[in-house]
């Protein structure tokens, strides 16, 4: 059976709060923050988040840096035989546009 938990504290031990004393605690300690000023704060404190938000960037820029390098024409000199294949994906062939 479940033991009453009533009778294992003493009484004495609570008091009332007085409403003088729920005011004082209803004070804001720290400064006013705004939504973003609490995102940034968080962010910031979070090193993972912080390592995550570089690797994201860098691929982003490693992404759209290398677009003058990559061009239709470098890619047929390359491979020529592939320049005017549509894309296809191995073994979809609805998707590729054959009945298999």
């Amino acid at each position: 059976m479940a033991k009453d938990i009533s009778t294992e504290f003493d009484s004495a031990l609570f008091t009332p709060v007085t409403k003088d004393e729920t005011i004082d605690r209803e004070q804001i300690s720290g400064p006013s923050l705004s939504f973003g000023q609490n995102v940034w704060l968080r962010f910031k404190a979070r090193k993972s988040a912080v390592v995550s938000a570089i690797l994201i960037i860098v691929m982003v820029v490693v992404a759209f840096g290398s677009i003058p390098f990559i061009t239709n024409a470098t890619l047929v000199k390359s491979h020529p035989q592939y320049a005017n294949l549509p894309a296809k994906v191995p073994g979809f062939g609805a998707v590729n546009g054959s009945k298999r």
